[in-house]
């Protein structure tokens, strides 16, 4: 994988599915073995593909695009992994996003967090934002949901208030412009699921609005382009 601005390596895979030291001595020893694939000569430039793209996802970013070759096995297994792993902050994006122009004005950001308002008094407590959070919206674990509120909660009194909001909008609205685009959403919530197992890099909207390209070597090396958005 290689950043289209920066033009560094991101990441890289090998697969193999031989090792000389296992093919070629009677000893058995304890090695670094370099068979790491089961499956055909074919299928490892997908494989690969799937896996670096995996990584980033994990890592919490989000791939917007990949420019390869027309490998019809390489894309349908993408598009596989997107189906399965819906973006949840695009999701709940789009659902408040009223005009659909990809950009979130203050009021629009401010209704992604009154959605938590069960009772509807404009106040979310903590036990409102946990039991939507996790059992009627499905965004996340306990751990992400205490990482958002006490984020959100920027007064520290325990709740979500109309006190809170103008610091929320201030959070994601990086380059304050005064709206807040679809990349500094994904980012900044990205930026906030990585604080929760306290590996947050330090990023901008601006290091890590990009688009990806996969290219492959040989049968079981790939070398990627891809930017995370």
């Amino acid at each position: 994988m290689i950043g289209e601005k920066t033009g560094k390596c991101l990441d890289f895979g090998v697969k193999s599915t031989d090792c000389r030291k296992c093919l070629f001595t009677d000893k058995q020893s304890d090695h670094d073995c370099r068979k790491n694939y089961a499956g055909s000569a074919r299928s490892m430039e997908s494989a690969i593909a799937v896996d670096l793209v995996s990584n980033f996802m994990e890592m919490g970013y989000r791939v917007k695009s990949i420019t390869m070759d027309e490998d019809s096995t390489t894309i349908s297994r993408l598009h596989n992994l997107a189906d399965s792993e819906p973006q949840r902050e695009q999701i709940l994006f789009e659902k408040v996003d009223k005009n659909l122009d990809g950009y979130l004005t203050r009021a629009e950001l401010d209704s992604v967090f009154l959605l938590f308002d069960t009772n509807g008094d404009r106040n979310i407590t903590k036990q409102e934002f946990d039991t939507d959070w996790i059992s009627l919206y499905k965004l996340g674990t306990q751990k992400e949901a205490n990482v958002l509120f006490d984020k959100a909660d920027a007064n520290d009194d325990l709740l979500i208030d109309a006190a809170d909001l103008p610091f929320i909008f201030k959070f994601f609205d990086v380059n304050s412009d005064n709206t807040v685009s679809i990349d500094e959403f994904l980012t900044q919530w990205g930026q906030l699921t990585l604080m929760a197992f306290g590996t947050a890099p330090t990023v901008t909207p601006d290091s890590t609005t990009t688009s990806d390209s996969t290219t492959t070597s040989d049968s079981t090396t790939a070398s990627d382009s891809t930017t995370k958005s």
